[in-house]
C-alpha cells in the first residue's frame, strides 16, 4: 500500500476520534516545584492515551476489525521563550512497525518515516522544535502484540502543538494476544486489571525542567 503523507492532515485536528485521557489519572498533576509553565504543560500532557479499539472479527482469528485512525491534539501553554525537557512513561499493548532511516533506539524511532506496510502506526509529533517520535519501532508483519513500558525524553518549546496519532491503514489490527495467544495486561493502567480489547498506548508525566 502507498503510504500515505506522514502530514496526517495535522493543522485540523483537534481533540477528536479515539484519543483519550486516563480514567485513572484525572487527578491534577502534582506540581510540586515547578513554574507556572511547567506545570501547566504537564498537567495537559499527563494521562493521555493513543487508543484503537477492536471493533469486530476478521477472517484471521488473530486479526480485528478497528478505526482508521485515532487523534489527540493540544496547543500547550508554558512560556514560548523557553523550551522544557518532558520526561514521560510510555505504557500500552501494541503491534510493532518498521521505520526507516529515523535514528531508533528500542521501540523509539526519533524522525524517519514508516515502512510501506499496513502494520499499525503509533506517533508523537511536536511542532518546536520539530520532531516526530514513532513508539511501537520493531518488526512488522509479527501476528502478536508487544507489551511495552519505558521512558522518552521530549524537548517541546512552550506554546507549542502536540499531536498523538494513530493509524491503521486497512481498518485491522493484530488483537491484543502475545505469541503464545494470551492476552496481554499492563498493571496500573487502565483497565488492569482487566484486558483491554484492542490496542492502546498511554502517556504519563514523570517530569518537566
Amino acid at each position: 500500500m502507498v503510504y500515505r503523507s506522514f502530514l496526517f492532515a495535522l493543522g485540523a485536528l483537534l481533540f477528536v476520534a479515539c484519543g483519550a485521557r486516563s480514567p485513572v489519572l484525572d487527578a491534577p498533576w502534582p506540581a510540586n516545584g515547578l513554574d507556572d509553565g511547567a506545570a501547566a504543560i504537564a498537567g495537559q500532557l499527563d494521562g493521555l492515551r493513543w487508543e484503537l479499539p477492536c471493533l469486530g472479527s476478521t477472517e484471521w482469528p488473530e486479526v480485528c476489525a478497528c478505526a482508521d485512525s485515532a487523534d489527540v491534539a493540544t496547543q500547550l501553554r508554558g512560556n514560548p521563550d523557553q523550551i522544557y525537557t518532558v520526561t514521560v512513561r510510555l505504557r500500552g499493548v501494541v503491534e510493532q512497525k518498521a521505520y526507516i532511516r529515523g535514528a531508533a533506539t528500542g521501540y523509539v524511532s526519533r524522525g524517519g518515516s514508516p515502512a510501506d506496510d499496513d502494520w499499525n502506526v503509533y506517533a508523537l509529533t511536536v511542532d518546536d522544535p520539530p520532531m516526530v517520535y514513532f513508539l511501537n519501532h520493531g518488526t512488522s508483519r509479527l501476528y502478536y502484540t508487544t507489551r511495552l513500558d519505558y521512558q522518552l525524553s521530549l524537548e517541546i518549546r512552550g506554546g507549542s502543538a502536540v499531536r498523538l496519532h494513530a493509524e491503521s491503514f486497512d481498518l485491522r489490527q493484530i488483537r491484543n494476544r502475545d505469541p503464545n495467544g494470551e492476552p496481554l495486561r499492563v498493571p496500573d493502567v487502565a483497565p488492569h486489571p482487566g484486558v483491554y480489547d484492542g490496542q492502546f498506548l498511554q502517556m504519563d508525566v514523570l517530569g518537566v525542567r
